[in-house]
This record gives structure tokens, sequence and C-alpha cells, in this order.
């Protein structure tokens, strides 16, 4: 499955500005000390200390684990995290993610670029799919974000849902309803 996952490949061409270890750990915030025990631990596939600039697959591998080290992921956590991946780890956060429930990374769905689909200047009147509840019209006056931000989301529904992605639409269903149910009814008034 993780061979199926997008991964960051060096294209060969020199980059203008050549990274150097120790600089992409300090724009990452991750100490120096623990770029080397990442290789030590062989969570990385080079030894930072033995590398003077960073090629793509390099620099991606050390900002996707280091990422989670910044973030205090303890360390069987990580080991977890990684273990269903192929190393090296050059991934990149912006093109996967974990999906909790089935303990797997995943690819986040592509946007799609037919017209037809884009909502983003759509108003609201012109959505007839939302919402179900002919109730929640009323609350579009009350709504504080720009309708082509709820368009935006819905496009992203949308996207989920053609990618077979139920689990994710339910986890976050979820959620949405475990949010309503802890919020005060008077803060809707």
């Amino acid at each position: 499955m993780s061979d199926q996952l997008p991964r960051v490949y060096d294209s060969g061409q020199l980059a203008l500005f050549p990274t150097v270890p120790r600089e992409l750990c300090k724009r990452l915030g991750l100490a120096w000390w623990s770029a080397i025990q990442l290789h030590k631990e062989d969570l990385i596939s080079f030894n930072p200390e033995e590398i003077e600039h960073l090629d793509e697959p390099q620099m991606a591998e050390l900002s996707f684990v280091g990422s989670f080290v910044v973030a205090n992921c303890p360390p069987e956590v990580l080991y977890d995290l990684l273990a269903p991946l192929t190393k090296p780890y050059c991934y990149s956060h912006n093109t996967i993610y974990f999906h909790w429930p089935s303990r797997t990374w995943k690819k986040i769905p592509e946007p799609q670029e037919d017209p037809a689909n884009d909502h983003s200047s759509l108003k609201w009147e012109l959505i007839p799919t939302f919402p179900v509840y002919p109730e929640a019209w009323d609350l579009f006056n009350k709504l504080s974000r720009k309708s082509e931000e709820y368009a935006a989301a819905f496009q992203w529904f949308d996207r989920l849902f053609e990618a077979g992605e139920m689990d994710t639409l339910r986890d976050m269903r979820n959620f949405i309803d475990q949010l309503l149910r802890d919020t005060p009814a008077k803060q809707y008034d």
C-alpha cells in the first residue's frame, strides 16, 4: 500500500539555494542532536553529519520524520506511524495523511479540475443540495465565513465521497455531531 503513496524523488536538478542539514533542522525547530539520533535509530536513511547539502528526497525525509519529533511524538508512536511506510520516508505531509481507524496512510484526494464542479464563485442560494434540513437556511445570515469557504468545504466532501473515503466522512460526521452535542444551545440563539 505505501508503495502507491506519492513520494518526493530527486529531480536531478541542482537547487538554487542548497540546503545544509543544520539549516533545515533550524527551520523545522528540530534539535541537531535529534536529527543525528533519527539516523542512529534508522528513522532517516542518511547521516546528516556526513552530508554537506541535502537533495530533495533527503529534505523531504528529514522534514517528514523531523516534524513528528518537533510535535513531541513519543518514539513508540513514531515507530507505529512509520511502520506502514516504505523507507526512505521521503513523503510530504501535504500529500498523505494517517487514517487513524484503519491505522494506514492514505493519499490526500486530488482536487477535481472539472469547471462544472467549481463552486467557488457560487452563492448559497445557488447550491440546491445544501442543506438537507430546511431550517438550517435560517442560519445563513448568522454565518461568519464567506460563502466561497463553505463551497470549498462541500467540494472537499464531494471529493472524499467520490474517492470512497466513507470512513473519513463518518469520522468527520461523528466529530461534528460531538461538537454540536457539547456546545451549549445558547450559542445558536
